[in-house]
Parts: C-alpha cells; sequence; structure tokens
C-alpha cells in the first residue's frame, strides 16, 4: 500500500458540495495537498492510518467549516494541536498520545 501523499494530487477532494469524508486504511497522509478546496467538509472521518500531528494540523486549516472530526486508530500522533472555530465534536479512539490541546470557539 502507498503513500496517500505520493497517490492523490493537489486538491483531490476539492469539491464545493463535499460535507462528508471517510478515509479508512489510506496507510499514510504524509502531506495535506489533497484537501486544498475543502472549505465546505462539514464531517471528517479519519480511520487506521498514519498521520503527524503537523499533517493533521495542515489539513484542518483546508477545512474551515468543519463541525465533526473522527480520528479512530491513527498512529504517529503525538501531541496534536486541534484548533478549530467551527469544531463541535471531536471523537477519538484507540489513539496513543504524549497530549492534545483542543481549542474551539463553540
Amino acid at each position: 500500500m502507498g503513500k496517500m501523499g505520493s497517490l492523490f494530487p493537489s486538491g483531490l477532494f476539492s469539491f464545493e458540495s463535499l460535507y462528508v469524508l471517510e478515509l479508512d486504511g489510506c496507510a499514510e497522509i504524509n502531506n495535506a495537498p489533497p484537501f486544498q478546496g475543502c472549505s465546505n467538509l462539514n464531517v471528517l472521518t479519519l480511520k487506521n492510518m498514519f498521520l503527524t500531528d503537523e499533517v493533521l494540523h495542515e489539513i484542518l486549516s483546508y477545512c474551515g467549516m468543519l463541525e465533526k472530526l473522527f480520528l479512530h486508530r491513527i498512529y504517529r500522533l503525538k501531541t496534536p494541536k486541534v484548533m478549530h472555530d467551527n469544531l463541535k465534536v471531536l471523537d477519538l479512539e484507540f489513539l496513543k498520545l504524549d497530549g492534545i490541546e483542543v481549542i474551539s470557539e463553540t
């Protein structure tokens, strides 16, 4: 299984009508450009993959309308900072973290 960053081009999920996205078992997301244009995304679910703190932060910066974030069995996260003004739900399952910082206006 290859790395997502090498398989998916920048802006791959760039659809104004894309409101919900679930990625399960993508091996590794090693960069965030595939998420450029996800400004209307409301729900993002990431499962069973490798993802660093930095890439998660960058993904969230592209998803301006995100209200629900689900992170299940994500490896390589250490001390993520989830900073998002619209985030209402953060669901974490089977993560081994050294710490987490969550900042949301809602």
